[in-house]
Formats: structure tokens, C-alpha cells, sequence
């Protein structure tokens, strides 16, 4: 910096140098032709290290090695200033000598004097330190970037405003598959797909415009082999420091390809999803992470009659019947929060406002990554079964009332007329053998024929008893059901146990019937396949049910062959409780025996109108 420059003896007059050096903003000092220093400032002084009167008089050299240039030449006595020393005005950098022997450096400018006929110099001197510092941390910077530029693991490019690439990096050349020096050749447009160049360039205008600074976009590019490819671009700006005006461009592409492709087969996925959904003759929905439902397919609006927007979210679950919603809630609600399938059934209103049942199944769906994405679910319109059960419920009702309406004529006429008639047969017959005389032999025969109808007339009661059970009318269902396994006892020399408990106070009698039947028919079966001669029986009352379990530890049999084709005996007691909405279970395997388990609900308040002996309680069964 010149603050004095070439002051001619006509242009200065009495001037003060002492103070004029003392008063400058920087370092000053000024020296003879010879080089020596006649005076300095303060600041000179402190850059330094030095007293005034230290340096006063001594050569410049003291602090400033080689600032004069005496190392090619010596001053002149014609020059005192010294041949070499630095044209009037211009600077240098050297490197100034502390008094401790610390180096300094510095920036000097000579400025050439003359007055009074006398040379001098003055030298204006600016400690650069902070400023070589910070060129330093500059170039440090820059370096940083270019290496974290050029390192980078996605695209980036330097560009002018227009698009032409200054700088590039790698990562863009090996996305592109051109080499450096053929990528800075080109410019963005070049590279841009054809149909993305418009948008591209109107983009490189509004930032050149300053309309835009940041720019996010994707675009599609062309790979030198001419192969589309997709790149996340993402455009700032770089600004002038005085003027603010846009100079540079600073692209970074991300390569997205593999995301876009994956993208576009998940579309198609999805659309021949939405196809076959909307072709299926079901009703099909789609549930989110926060259990809102986000799809229902076309069956499923023709269904309810309304537009998607209003079934989205909860708004479907308006057309639930009301004795229906917490239930489903529920089921649903658990199984979102386990991640199990579920099958639940509720009534909701079709479009011509009847009420319908359907079976809703519902499945946890999972993205690729195999994280929780929600439910997908499809319901069946299951109303008209539910009709034909009942209708089948109500034949198989009747159907078992007329044969137990025939049972009991049966039973009657086996009571009260066959085994009469063969009660009166046995006592001829004991008429006959006590008339004398009779011969040996012949009343060896009677005495036969005489046994032998008294065990039909006792096969007859039994079977009469068994036809209509007289104790489960009068008695109960646990008193009919051990009188029946005591019978078995003692005809068929096989020992069964029977236990009952917590059996409610009040059976119907259709359900007391139905069990006693199922009791008989199962321990028949066991008695005569199981190959033992020992069974458990057990009537339990359960919450809201009734339990019947018969349990033989025998040869078992084969589930799945017997399945291929059920006996006349399990579909007896499957048709028993059918009427009941019960359940029948059966459990075996080879030589470890069979347990079968009827299941009737008993609702708390259910009465029958023909309740008569079998509803009585267990007390008064007793008594």
C-alpha cells in the first residue's frame, strides 16, 4: 500500500516526518539513503520487539534481512538508496527478525523521498500473519473439497448456469460411463433424456434468473451406451461474495434406477392385484399399520351400494350391525397386535338395506423386507348357508322327534304287549313242568324253553328301557345316563365309570335327551371296537355349556382313515346335536385308545316348553 509516494521538494515544505510516521495505521519506519533507520513508530516497535532507541541508526537489516537487495550490490555513493532496492511504491514479502529471534512475516513497500536536497525511504510494513493463516485454512478448505468432491459416492458436478460442466467427479463418470475428459465436454443437456430436456433447461434458467436456489428433481439421463437411467438431481446455487450474482451450479445426482424400476413392478403388481381383486367373487379389503382399512375392491362397493371415499377409514364400519361391532373390534384389535390371521363373522347392511352375515378372514401382509405392512383380508357372503343350516337344524329336529315319538311306541308296545305275552308264555310253561307225572328229559326241555324266554323278556325290557328312558323322564339326565352305564355293566360284562359335575341346576330336555342318545351310541361303539372292558364317562357343566367326554384306553384307530368315510354311528351323534349348534371332537390313536368330547351350549335362561323330569336338579334326583 503507497501512502507517500515520489514528494518533491516543491510539493513539501516543513513537514513533520516524526509525527507523520507516528500518526500511520500500520508499522512505519524511515531510513537514510544508506539504508540505516533515523525513525519508526510505535507499531514498528511493537512488530518488532524493539525500542525506539534499539534500532535507531542501525541498519535495516537488523530486522529485515535482504530488504534492500545489498546481497548482489552495494549502495553507491551517486546512489545512496541503493541500485537494488525495490521500484518507489511497489511490495515484497520477507521474513522479519523478532527481537527474541522469532520470525515474522511481513509485507514492504519502499516509497522513495526527497528533501532538502536529501534521499530517503520509507517503508510501509504489514504483519501478514493472520492473513497467511487464512490463506492457509483457504487452501485447506478447497483441498477438503476437491477431495470430498471428487470422493464422493454419488454424482456431482460443477456447472455455469447455462449447464456446462466445469468439474465432474468419479462417482457422475461412472454413472454416465464416460471418462472425465469426455463428460467436461458435454453439458447437462446432453445427458439429459429427450424428453426431460425442456424441463431441464427451464430449471437452468430459473436458477440463472435467481428465481430458484434449490432445486430437487427427478430426471432421467443417457448413459453413453444409450441405456435410460434415473437419477435423483439436486441443483444450489453458488453465489458471487460482492455482487450475490449466480455463477456456479453444484449438481448432485443419485442414481435411483434400481428404486424406479422396482417401483414401476410394484405399480404392475399392484394393478394386476386391483384386476383380480376386482374379478374375484368376493368381498376383498386392505388394512394399513394404524388398522384403517385403504382399499376395498369393486365386489365390496357393489355390495354396500356406496362410493370408496365414504367406506375408506372407518366410515364401512357404519354398516356393521350394532350387536356386532364390539366383538369384531376385538378380534380385530388382537389380531393386529399379534400378527395372526383371523376369521371373525358379524352382520352388515347390504345396498337394499338387508342385514347380512358375512366371514370376514383376515391376514397379516408383509413388505419385502419382511417388516409389518397391515392386513388384507376377504369376506363371504354366508347368509343363505346359515339358512340352509337352520332349515337342516330344523328337519334333523323334526326327523329325530318322529323317531323318538316311534321309539316310544315301540317301547310301549314292547312293554306292555310282547313281554306280557311272553311273561304269560313262561308261566304255562312253569304250569306245565309242575303237573305230574312228567318224564326227566321233557322237563329238562321245558326248564329251557323256560330260561330262554325269560332272558327275552329281559332283553326286551332292556331294549324297551333303552327305546324310552323312563328315568330320564322322571329322574334326570345324570341319574338316566348312570342307570344306562350300570345296564351296560351288567349285560355286556364291561366295567364303566361314570362321574358327573358342576352340571347346572336346569337341563332342557330336548339337550338331556340329545346327550343321553350321543352316551349310548358312543359307548356302544366302544364296547364293541375298542377291544376293552373298562370305559370312563363324564358329564360336566362348563361356562355357558355342557360337556359329555368318553374316554377307552383300546386299539385307537387311524384319524385320517376313518375320516375317508364316517360310520352310521358318528353321523347319528353329529345329527343329535346338530339342532343345538353343538360340537363333537374325537381324538385317537393306535393302541392308545379314543376319547370323544360333545360340546351343547346351554344358554343361562333357556327353558323348553316340554321340560318335565329331565329338568329336575340334581338334589331332588337324589332324594
Amino acid at each position: 500500500m503507497s501512502i507517500l509516494q515520489d514528494i518533491s521538494d516543491s510539493k513539501v515544505v516543513n513537514v513533520n516526518l516524526g509525527a507523520f510516521i507516528d500518526s500511520a495505521p500500520n508499522p512505519m519506519m524511515m531510513m537514510d539513503g544508506h539504508g540505516c533507520i533515523i525513525a519508526l513508530n510505535t507499531l514498528c516497535e511493537t512488530l518488532f520487539g524493539y525500542e525506539h532507541s534499539d534500532l535507531t541508526n542501525r541498519p535495516i537489516e537488523t530486522v529485515l534481512p535482504g530488504a534492500l537487495g545489498h546481497s548482489k550490490s552495494e549502495p553507491r555513493d551517486d546512489d545512496p538508496a541503493g541500485s537494488s532496492t525495490q521500484v518507489s511504491g511497489s511490495s515484497r514479502e520477507l521474513i522479519g527478525l523478532h527481537k527474541n529471534g522469532s520470525t515474522i512475516p511481513i509485507e514492504i513497500s519502499f516509497h522513495k523521498m526527497h528533501f532538502e536536497n536529501q534521499k530517503w525511504i520509507l517503508a510501509s510494513i504489514a504483519d501478514v500473519r493472520e492473513r497467511n493463516r487464512v490463506l492457509k485454512n483457504l487452501q485447506e478448505s478447497e483441498e477438503r473439497f476437491r477431495t470430498v468432491f471428487n470422493d464422493a459416492p454419488v454424482g456431482m458436478a460443477l456447472t455455469s448456469t447455462l449447464g456446462r460442466f466445469i468439474f465432474v467427479n468419479k462417482a457422475l463418470c461412472d454413472f454416465l460411463g464416460y471418462g472425465r475428459n469426455e463428460l467436461s465436454a458435454k453439458d447437462l443437456l446432453a445427458i439429459t433424456y429427450e424428453e426431460d430436456r425442456e424441463r431441464t433447461l427451464h430449471q437452468l434458467r430459473q436458477t440463472a434468473a435467481g428465481d430458484a436456489s434449490d432445486i430437487t428433481i427427478e430426471t432421467r439421463y443417457l448413459h453413453k451406451s444409450g441405456q435410460v437411467l434415473w437419477g435423483d438431481s439436486r441443483r444450489s446455487l453458488l453465489r458471487d461474495s460482492e455482487t450475490r450474482k449466480t455463477r456456479y451450479l453444484v449438481s448432485q445426482i443419485v442414481d435411483i434406477t434400481d428404486r424406479k424400476h422396482m417401483e414401476q413392478s410394484l405399480r404392475e403388481t399392484e394393478q394386476r392385484f386391483r384386476t383380480i381383486a376386482d374379478s374375484a367373487p368376493v368381498l376383498i379389503w386392505m388394512s394399513e399399520l394404524n388398522k384403517i382399512r385403504s382399499y376395498f375392491n369393486r365386489r365390496w362397493l357393489e355390495f354396500t351400494g356406496r362410493e370408496l371415499e365414504k367406506e375408506l377409514a372407518n366410515g364401512w364400519i357404519q354398516r356393521v350391525h350394532p350387536q356386532d361391532v364390539s366383538n369384531f373390534s376385538e378380534v380385530y384389535a388382537n389380531s393386529f397386535e399379534h400378527r395372526t390371521p383371523f376369521a371373525v363373522s358379524y352382520r352388515i347392511e347390504r345396498h337394499d338395506g338387508e342385514y347380512r352375515w358375512l366371514v370376514d378372514t383376515g391376514t397379516p401382509r408383509f413388505n419385502p423386507d419382511g417388516s409389518f405392512a397391515g392386513f388384507v383380508g376377504c369376506c363371504i357372503d354366508e347368509t343363505d348357508r346359515r339358512a340352509a343350516e337352520d332349515v337342516l337344524r330344523n328337519i334333523s329336529r323334526r326327523l329325530i322327534e318322529a323317531q323318538e315319538k316311534e321309539r316310544r311306541r315301540i317301547a310301549r308296545e314292547l312293554h306292555d304287549d310282547i313281554n306280557q305275552r311272553l311273561a304269560m308264555l313262561a308261566i304255562e310253561l312253569q304250569q306245565l313242568d309242575s303237573s305230574p307225572p312228567l318224564h326227566a328229559r321233557r322237563h329238562e326241555r321245558i326248564d329251557r324253553l323256560f330260561k330262554r324266554t325269560m332272558e327275552i323278556s329281559a332283553d326286551l325290557q332292556a331294549l324297551s328301557h333303552e327305546l324310552h328312558s323312563v328315568t330320564l323322564e322322571h329322574l334326570g339326565l345324570a341319574v338316566a345316563m348312570r342307570s344306562f352305564c350300570n345296564d351296560v355293566t351288567r349285560h355286556q360284562k364291561v366295567k364303566i365309570e361314570f362321574t358327573e359335575k358342576d352340571l347346572p341346576a336346569v337341563i332342557p330336555s330336548d339337550i338331556s335327551l340329545a346327550l343321553l342318545r350321543v352316551l349310548q351310541e358312543g359307548v356302544h361303539n366302544a364296547v364293541k371296537h375298542s377291544r376293552v372292558r373298562k370305559l370312563q364317562t363324564e358329564l360336566a357343566g362348563k361356562r355357558g355349556e355342557i360337556q359329555l367326554t368318553i374316554r377307552d384306553f383300546g386299539v385307537g384307530f387311524d384319524q385320517e382313515q376313518a375320516a375317508k368315510g364316517e360310520g352310521l354311528g358318528l353321523l347319528s351323534m353329529k345329527e343329535r346335536i346338530l339342532p343345538f349348534s353343538g360340537t363333537l371332537s374325537i381324538s385317537s390313536q393306535l393302541k392308545q385308545g379314543t376319547e370323544i368330547i360333545v360340546r351343547i351350549p346351554v344358554p343361562p335362561h333357556r327353558r323348553n316348553e316340554s321340560e318335565g323330569g329331565c329338568g329336575i336338579s340334581r338334589q331332588s334326583a337324589s332324594n
